[in-house]
């Protein structure tokens, strides 16, 4: 992205393997970019120094532009990457990250994308799924209350039709988004490009609103009076009658005191902040005792006093999945409400999933301390005036008042450069290895998981076509497991897949995973792909039989060089055909060990060793 925005000519320098660095030159300027992956293994935790600087999370984003200017590190811009499908509570997973970054003093993008499908069980399209127009309102009103950059950039899902491509076709921004990186990269003005992109995210706003045949989010000018009033919660309250809604679920495993609430909380009718089937409502001043009074009856026991000086949000969180799992979305619900209220209405979480019992433990040491340890609970204790707790899992329900002052966002996040790190290394390490060097042996890649990296689908290359399966399951229904790296080489007479999984440790690797990898590419490659990527034209919704030919998967497990001995070791234990075991110093080496099948994978190997340095090979045999 940021060698779209610049132009120029790039190069890759000598540079450890583990983190490349490249040169860009534009109009006499070089610029000298090092990619270091993973977060916090570098000298820098960037969490601390968020909340260090007024952000809510500890939780950073995907990736982080900074420029070292003498003895400072300047974080120029957050870049955010989405291609779930946004719809649900995935819409807004990542506002606390919005947030948070912009309080912080760091501008922030968030790539998403539009015109994804909905598979069902046999990977048939059911719908096309869109965000809840509440949510790209969210990131524009954050835009403009705190004067820093909260924008989405849309661009198309590879699996989008061509009615839905001309449906979006204004509120594409990628291009936009490229001015806004050069802009900050030279010091060039974005104020028009912030401001196109801000109009792109409230015609958004506008389509999906406007398409919705029952009255559940507010529509045309509403959302634009709205965005520019000062006090949202009292301007809800005085031009929308729309009533809250929210869908109740038997499925979450709640206490019955806490469905009863829930039910008799809709019955009263309550406003909503925009969109009424989101788990966060409104009570007006005059409200506030009667919701109080349901409380109290509830749960006598508890001593609950509601703020009643401004209207009160209600944030209602489930938190957890029925295993007592983090609901990761979740923790964004907190952040959404003030992304769009902001001061103007009190702030009540209640939360009510069967979270584990360590989760407890913790709160009875201070709502700081699990807020420390977790997310959800973070943003609670940075936004909310108070939270109601009540869990099959806790043996007493519990409600905890919290001093809040308004959130007060910083200019910009400056630290001291250190330059002076000594590397712990990861499977962060392994991936970012197994990326820069296979992608320049003549291999396509199919599938990319460094950090950063797209996940979201798997091609096949086909007489230059492409093909892509999107929405992939974690593990398939006949046991494969979803590599980390999938590349790939067409061949006159079929295909050949090298399929990887990445590790810290060998010891890691799962019993047969070489099985499952094969069996994961079987099985995905024996159903239809989602999309298709024609010869000079745009990717497009396929969900058809294809004729993929002929193929052939390798199997490859590769971790952090330990000895030897090792080696043979996990190609045996994991059924593999290669093993590809990282020795991280300078210049790394790379230890290969095959079979029969997996020794093919050596040619790709040495080919790259040709085109970029910090690294060697060395090669074991059987």
């Amino acid at each position: 992205m940021i060698y779209d925005a610049l132009g120029g000519t790039i190069r890759i320098v000598d540079s450890p393997i583990f983190m490349p660095t490249y040169e860009i030159e534009v109009s006499g300027l070089i610029f000298h970019i090092e990619l270091l992956a993973g977060h916090g293994r570098w000298g820098v935790n960037i969490g601390n120094h968020l909340m260090d600087n007024g952000g809510i999370l500890r939780e950073g984003a995907d990736s982080y532009i900074s420029e070292v200017i003498g003895k400072e590190e300047k974080f120029v811009l957050a870049i955010e990457y989405c291609s779930a499908l946004p719809a649900g509570n995935n819409a807004w997973q990542r506002n606390g990250r919005a947030l948070s970054s912009v309080l912080a003093g760091v501008p922030y993008l968030f790539m998403a994308e539009l015109g994804g499908v909905e598979l069902n069980g046999k990977r048939e399209v059911i719908a096309a799924r869109k965000p809840n127009p509440i949510v790209p309102f969210s990131y524009i009103s954050t835009t403009k209350d705190y004067a820093n950059l909260c924008i989405p950039v849309y661009r198309p899902h590879p699996s989008i039709t061509n009615e839905l491509s001309v449906f979006f076709n204004n509120i594409f921004g990628y291009t936009e988004s490229l001015k806004v990186i050069r802009g900050l990269l030279l010091n060039e003005d974005i104020t028009e490009s912030i401001s196109i992109l801000a109009k792109k995210s409230l015609k958004l706003v506008d389509i999906l609103s406007a398409e919705k045949k029952r009255v559940t989010t507010l529509k045309g000018k509403a959302w634009t009076e709205y965005l520019k009033s000062n006090n949202r919660a009292n301007w809800i309250l005085n031009n929308s009658d729309m009533v809250w809604n929210k869908k109740t679920s038997d499925k979450v495993n709640a206490p019955e005191r806490m469905k009863d609430l829930l039910k008799q909380s809709i019955a009263l009718r309550l406003s909503t902040i925009g969109a009424s089937d989101i788990p966060i409502c409104l009570i007006p001043q005059v409200r506030i005792e009667e919701f109080e009074d349901l409380l109290r009856q509830t749960y006598p026991e508890l001593d609950i006093c509601l703020p009643k000086d401004k209207p009160l949000a209600l944030i209602w969180i489930t938190g957890y999945k029925p295993t007592g799992e983090d609901s990761r979305p979740d923790r964004g619900l907190c952040p959404l409400a003030k992304m769009i209220l902001k001061d103007s209405a009190r702030m009540i979480s209640i939360v009510y999933g069967p979270a584990k019992k360590k989760t407890w433990k913790l709160l009875e040491k201070g709502l700081d301390v699990l807020a420390s340890n977790n997310g959800l609970w973070q943003s609670i204790y940075k936004i909310c005036d108070g939270v109601l707790i009540d869990s099959v899992t806790k043996a007493e329900p519990e409600y905890i008042k919290i001093e809040q002052e308004p959130l007060v966002a910083q200019s910009e996040l400056i630290i001291p450069y250190n330059s002076d790190y000594d590397v712990e290394h990861s499977e962060h390490d392994v991936d970012t290895a197994i990326h820069q060097i296979l992608t320049r042996s003549g291999l396509a890649e199919c599938l990319c998981n460094p950090p950063g990296g797209d996940w979201s689908g798997i091609n096949y290359y086909r007489r230059g076509d492409i093909y892509r399966w999107t929405s992939l399951p974690r593990v398939s229904e006949i046991g494969g497991k979803r590599p980390d790296h999938v590349f790939q080489q067409e061949l006159k007479d079929g295909n050949l897949f090298i399929s990887i999984e990445s590790k810290g440790k060998g010891s890691d690797l799962e019993d047969e995973i070489g099985v499952n990898l094969v069996a994961y590419l079987n099985d995905l490659f024996s159903l239809v792909p989602t999309s298709i990527k024609r010869v000079n034209t745009e990717w497009r919704l396929y969900n058809n039989r294809a004729d993929l030919g002929d193929y052939q998967v390798i199997s490859v497990g590769a971790f952090i060089y330990k000895n030897e001995n090792e080696l043979k070791e996990q190609l045996e234990r994991g059924n593999l055909d290669c093993i590809l075991a990282f020795e991280f110093r300078r210049p790394s080496v790379l230890h290969i060990l095959s079979n029969d099948n997996g020794c093919v994978l050596e040619h790709f190997v040495k080919k790259a060793s040709k085109r970029v340095s910090g690294f060697e090979v060395k090669i074991h045999r059987l």
